[in-house]
């Protein structure tokens, strides 16, 4: 607690007692068992301010006790707890509080969000709330992530102008994990993702879903949009997008560009673009000397474009025999719509690059579907809903009568119940 401490204070054989005032910033102790309790406004403020100037809080524990409104508007906006100097090391606990009206301005800022840098930290059981704008490093929770986990993490926070923008995490480097968030706010900048804008460095994004509707702004036609990540470079697995995606090129439901895997996702929202469009990826390729993955997917919304589209992946591009871009065992339940060329597009894969690339046990409902495709296997709705639809696949599946498969690891979840209801029967 703060209070008096008096100093005995020598100097030249002179001694004089000096009372000093010491005043505690937080109560509590830092510890896991008794953490700095944060309350109010000024206790927020006070953790910026602390972390930006060099504290780093490394193994210090905090947790938030009540609803905190931060009263920001455009005139006084929210400074982000950590930047690319100064990065917050500790662990954050929201204890299921909601931190609303936070508000960032800076359009040219990089390191935006409630935490703008964070190192191996922790943030868990919190909802942020407002609107934001900003460059790089941008989301509602945190800017850049270098390691560590976000988990159980809502974003409300609205983004209507800026570049590399997310919702959850804006980048996730160095084997960090975003695990059972959701973003639930829509989110327009050149460079969206609902839940992340860049996963990279074998970074993961577990189990986390976005209901916002993702847009992408702006001429560059090498930006894209992805209602889970916009990029991505690590995992993606257990992720379901239920808003709508739109942009130019490189537009998935779940991802834009995919350079390593990703993996047991539904999406359910509607996704547009011009071209390399996929009902879950818009464009998958390899990355160095690695494979890349889209495997155990469902996608049930449409998908709407012109070029290079596909129900599951827009395009698949390997790099050789050894490194290969891999669609199996995915379903497509939608229907692909825009101009018709049945050597760009497909009830599952539109297009392939090169000819390095394996698909295996996929599947589309040619009565919903009705671009066919080459490499993929057309259904009727009646043999689409049969039990061993998947073979020897069949123990990731979950089946019940007159109903599409669900992912056994996902079969309860409103997203999967809702993407099993088939239209014609």
């Amino acid at each position: 607690a703060s209070g008096d401490v008096t100093l005995n204070c020598a100097l030249n054989d002179v001694s004089r007692n000096v009372t000093l005032h010491v005043i505690k910033l937080w109560e509590g102790e830092g510890t896991e068992v008794s953490p700095y309790l944060i309350t109010s406004k000024a206790d927020m403020e006070n953790l910026a301010g602390m972390v930006n100037d060099g504290t780093d809080y490394q193994g210090v524990y905090f947790t938030v006790t009540s609803d905190i409104d931060l009263e920001c508007d455009a005139s006084h906006p929210w400074t982000p707890i950590g930047n690319n100097t100064n990065s917050f090391k500790g662990y954050f606990d929201g204890d299921g509080r909601t931190i609303s009206n936070m508000v960032i301005t800076n359009a040219n800022g990089q390191y935006q969000g409630l935490f703008g840098c964070t190192t191996n930290a922790e943030i868990s059981n919190l909802t942020v709330a407002g609107s934001m704008t900003g460059d790089d490093y941008t989301a509602g929770v945190v800017g850049c992530m270098f390691g560590g986990r976000v988990y159980n993490c809502i974003n409300n926070v609205t983004c209507s102008a800026g570049n590399f923008i997310a919702g959850i995490c804006g980048t996730l480097k160095e084997n960090g994990i975003l695990e059972n968030c959701i973003n639930a706010a829509d989110l327009t900048a050149a460079q969206p993702g609902g839940i992340c804008q860049n996963c990279n460095d074998n970074s993961q994004i577990l189990n986390c879903r976005n209901d916002g509707d993702i847009t992408k702004t702006g001429t560059n036609e090498d930006y894209g949009a992805g209602g889970i990540c916009q990029i991505n470079y690590g995992t993606i697995s257990n992720c379901c997008n239920t808003g709508s995606v739109s942009g130019n090129n490189y537009v998935g439901g779940i991802c834009g560009y995919n350079y390593n895997k990703i993996e047991k996702c539904y999406n359910l929202g509607l996704v547009e673009g011009n071209q390399w469009v996929g009902g879950i990826c818009g464009y998958e390729e390899y990355n160095g000397y690695r494979n890349c993955y889209v495997e155990y997917c469902v996608n049930v919304g449409e998908v709407h474009a012109n070029y290079y589209y596909g129900g599951v992946v827009g395009t698949m591009k390997g790099r050789s025999n050894s490194y290969r871009a891999y669609c199996t065992n995915c379903i497509n339940m939608a229907p692909v719509i825009g101009i018709p060329d049945n050597t760009n597009t497909g009830g599952v894969i539109g297009q392939f690059y090169n000819s390095y690339y394996t698909v295996n046990n996929c599947y589309y409902d040619k009565q919903m579907s009705l671009v066919g495709d080459v490499y993929a296997t057309g259904l009727l709705t009646s043999e689409m809903i049969a039990d061993n639809l998947f073979g020897a696949d069949n123990a990731a599946w979950f089946y019940s009568e007159n109903r599409y498969p669900r992912l056994n690891c996902m079969k309860d979840a409103d997203a999967s119940v809702a993407a099993a209801e088939p239209i014609f029967l």
